[in-house]
């Protein structure tokens, strides 16, 4: 996930974008942000996909790596 935190300094605003953070982690310091006064966002790293699309993605995913064994050749 990404957390993008914005809030307020002495020396004017100040924004910071935190890659790769854990859900619940995000979840709870975007909550604490907020709480204070702060903006906070938690975003998912991919992009907006219809859900179907996204749906046949995983699937595709799962297929691939449930099938130990299949060779691939090359011609």
């Amino acid at each position: 996930m990404n957390l993008l935190l914005r809030f307020e300094t002495e020396s004017g605003p100040r924004t910071i974008v935190a890659p790769g953070i854990p859900l619940k982690l995000a979840s709870l310091i975007a909550n604490t942000m907020i709480e204070t006064g702060h903006y906070a966002e938690v975003t998912d790293h991919y992009p907006p996909v219809a859900m179907a699309e996204r749906i046949r993605q995983i699937k595709q995913q799962k297929t691939r790596t449930s099938r130990p064994g299949t060779a691939l050749s090359l011609v």
